[in-house]
């Protein structure tokens, strides 16, 4: 049996088999502890993670595998509402670079919502 050596192997490994639903969540620390890598690196690895299509959950208690679309209910909640957050962000900055150097279209064909 060959174990993966990498760290977003490592993780998407322990999370699939020993942090199954919210109530086994591991926090960012123990985990970059256990992997000998800093908390934001583990952040940064699950970020990539999820955009490769893997469902991590977090929430309060620290990052788990979801057992269920109900278990990842409030990941799901938080990810959308940080999106509709930055949306805002983005929508509020672009009003001021316009207000500030006229109007563009320079970003409207990259981001559409």
């Amino acid at each position: 049996m060959s174990f993966a050596t990498d760290p977003p192997s490592r993780i998407l490994s322990r999370l699939q088999i020993s942090h199954k639903g919210q109530k086994h969540a591991i926090k960012a620390p123990a985990l970059a502890a256990d992997l000998g890598i800093s908390d934001r690196e583990v952040r940064e690895i699950i970020h990539d993670l999820r955009v490769t299509g893997e469902p991590i959950c977090s929430g309060a208690h620290g990052f788990y595998w979801p057992v269920s679309r109900e278990d990842a209910g409030p990941c799901i909640a938080w990810i959308a509402s940080r999106f509709q957050q930055m949306r805002a962000s983005y929508e509020g900055y672009m009003r001021g670079l316009d207000r500030e150097f006229g109007q563009s279209s320079l970003f409207d064909e990259e981001v559409s919502a």
